[in-house]
């Protein structure tokens, strides 16, 4: 509660309605920059993100890494907020370093691990505004970054107890000359175990930008987590294999993607069991089925643009995820061939009871026909009904099509001409104003 000291007498303000240097005597600066359109953004938001962050380094915005961290304790629910600077930004999420024993930021994020980051460009009237929870980096991921420190900063950082009070100068002084006295005449330094980097794996991301309105145009974007959320959680196969496979498929695919495939696998699923299939039969072919269908896409995601076309892609890092668990040679083919030809209509399903069963399942969830019925899925317009209100499309169209057009471009080989991205590249060139679903799709 907040007291006045003269609830009677009205507040003497000291600042009201500042005008930030306007050139109209009583008015604010007007934000006129520029517009944005949804149509514009990249399939991601760390795409959209590193695109921005990139035209900031061209427009010459000082230090644009420079970002607000905001956490808040619990169970007392006190927020606290710094500057700090960001050193990385992964599939992931957005990385920071510092100290994570003795720090205010330390504290709250171990008894509440979510944060908030504000970017403001101001020489682009723009601000990025991102909510997620919190991971701490391995030592191992962190000293790749701590060696790129010159050495008095990394001596400092096993030297300096941030946030805690020191008697004075001189007791900083001795820490330092401590450390360097334990490190003379060594170059490599080993990262402090109470320091390091942690990544803020962003849930939602709003993207604003200054406009001839107030208040500015903004773009809100979800980015899913890797924790799957209830409605989620009771489909997913109870085993390590397939609850690792959604774990690394969710941190990497955009949130339309992987609603997609997990429409994808529930339909799979329908299909196999309305057959017999082995698929449905032996529980062991359970995981291999998630796995292909959680994996299909896999490769529009910037881990796995390699050289390969996508399809190929996904289907190496479905093969490489299923090594682990001693699948045998038999079945990570059948997944192989069910991700890498997944584009290709009349030659997977002649690959195996498997690639047959998940090229139908994408005829259902593409399809625009009037049909009504599918063998195997009875009145399948409800059905598809149902399973897209759990699992939203989210503009699923546009939202792959730009992903492997956008691949395309970049690497035209992974783009052959008679395949299905080189169709949608193909499109791509011959208009490439077009901001619908890409033409080729």
């Amino acid at each position: 509660m907040l007291h006045s000291a003269n609830p009677s007498a009205p507040p003497s303000k000291r600042i009201f309605a500042p005008t930030g240097g306007s050139t109209d005597p009583g008015h604010a600066v007007q934000y006129q920059a520029g517009a944005l359109d949804k149509s514009d953004l990249h399939p991601t938001p760390t795409d959209q993100f590193h695109a921005w962050f990139q035209e900031a380094l061209d427009a010459k915005v000082y230090q644009p890494e420079t970002v607000t961290l905001a956490t808040a304790s619990l169970p007392d629910g006190k927020p606290s907020a710094r500057i700090v600077f960001m050193k990385e930004l992964d599939d992931r999420g957005f990385v920071i370093y510092s100290n994570w024993e003795t720090s205010r930021k330390s504290k709250d994020v171990k008894s509440n691990p979510q944060a908030a980051l504000t970017f403001w460009w101001r020489e682009m009237e723009r601000q990025v505004r991102v909510e997620g929870h919190v991971e701490r980096l391995t030592s191992e991921e962190s000293q790749v970054y701590y060696d790129t420190r010159i050495r008095g900063s990394r001596i400092g950082a096993w030297a300096s107890p941030q946030s805690q009070v020191l008697e004075g100068r001189e007791e900083l002084e001795k820490r330092v000359e401590e450390v360097e006295k334990r490190f003379d005449g060594k170059d490599k330094i080993p990262v402090p175990d109470f320091w390091g980097g942690i990544r803020v794996v962003p849930e939602m991301v709003e993207f604003w930008q200054g406009y001839n309105m107030c208040p500015p145009e903004t773009i809100t974007s979800l980015q899913t987590s890797s924790a799957p959320s209830p409605n989620v959680s009771s489909i997913i196969p109870p085993t390590e294999i397939s609850q690792k496979a959604y774990a690394h498929a969710a941190s990497l695919l955009h949130s339309s993607i992987l609603n997609h495939s997990i429409r994808l696998y529930l339909y799979t699923k329908t299909l196999a069991a309305s057959k017999n299939s082995i698929y449905h039969t032996n529980p062991a072919k359970h995981d291999q089925l998630f796995v292909a269908c959680l994996f299909h896409d896999i490769g529009t995601t910037e881990t796995y643009n390699g050289p390969q076309r996508f399809e190929v892609e996904g289907a190496d890092a479905a093969v490489a995820h299923l090594s682990q668990f001693g699948v045998s040679e038999g079945d990570k083919q059948q997944v192989w061939y069910t991700i890498a030809l997944h584009t290709s209509n009349g030659i997977v399903e002649r690959m195996g009871e498997l690639p047959a069963l998940m090229r139908k399942a994408l005829a259902v969830e593409f399809s625009a026909g009037d049909w009504k019925n599918v063998e195997g899925i009875d009145v399948v317009v409800e059905y598809k009904a149902k399973l897209e209100m759990t699992y939203p499309r989210l503009d699923i169209e546009k939202v792959l099509g730009d992903a492997v057009t956008l691949q395309a471009v970049e690497k035209p080989e992974k783009a052959p001409s008679a395949s299905w991205p080189g169709g949608l590249l193909r499109a791509y060139l011959e208009d490439p104003d077009w901001k619908g679903v890409n033409k080729g799709f």
